[in-house]
């Protein structure tokens, strides 16, 4: 699945940040006790965030929630470490590979535009953490970066539970025109022509506590509720 396939991207970001970034790094950190601590922290919630991601251990709300607010902390305890001048010159301690994962996770779970919002908001953070002006949200490359991985992250999202919805519907479809005698052939021909082309059918959207909703209101009224 989609979000198994995220796991893998946080785990190997991960391995960037501390290898590119850490080991390379930590030596112009006033504190570098507290650095590894906090890299430490980095490590376990890598680790348990995959794990629980990928097996839907907890609502994954709750996990998407932890991850941003997560990713948010680590940006501004880079202050913690370092001067802000030596800071505003470099990507915040657990680098922007690592902090796409929490972009990735909304995108995943909301959607296109809670995707787009995590992506400008985590940002901007990074972009006050490192005492730069607000003028550098434009010019600084990790705002496009975070902002385009949210956009087709939640895009593939998107997409991909409208076409699992949509097998689902055609499985049952095809089970019940079989069990009626149809011959399979048919079956088969009628359901490669098919398109959802009406708003309001299978339209598949998840809530912020992670309820899936189906909308297949086409045609419904008052009366028929």
């Amino acid at each position: 699945s989609l979000w198994r396939a995220a796991q893998v991207f946080r785990l190997a970001s991960f391995g960037y940040a501390l290898l590119a970034s850490q080991l390379t790094s930590y030596t112009h950190y006033e504190r570098q006790t507290l650095s590894w601590a906090l890299y430490a922290g980095m490590a376990i919630w890598t680790g348990f965030a995959a794990v629980a991601l990928s097996r839907n251990w907890l609502r994954r709300w709750q996990l998407v929630l932890c991850d941003q607010v997560i990713v948010i902390a680590l940006m501004l305890a880079g202050r913690l470490v370092v001067d802000v001048q030596w800071y505003s010159g470099h990507q915040t301690l657990p680098t922007t590979l690592w902090v796409a994962n929490a972009v990735v996770s909304m995108g995943l779970l909301r959607g296109q535009l809670a995707g787009v919002i995590s992506g400008f908001v985590l940002a901007a953070i990074s972009i006050a953490a490192r005492g730069l002006p607000v003028s550098a949200l434009w010019l600084d490359s990790t705002m496009p970066a975070l902002v385009v991985v949210g956009l087709a992250i939640g895009a593939a999202s998107t997409t991909a539970k409208r076409t699992f919805h949509e097998l689902r519907r055609a499985e049952r479809a095809a089970a019940a025109a079989i069990e009626s005698g149809v011959e399979p052939a048919v079956v088969a021909r009628a359901l490669s022509g098919h398109q959802t082309s009406s708003a309001h059918r299978m339209d598949v959207r998840t809530r912020r506590d992670g309820v899936t909703v189906i909308d297949d209101s086409y045609n419904a009224n008052p009366d028929s509720m």
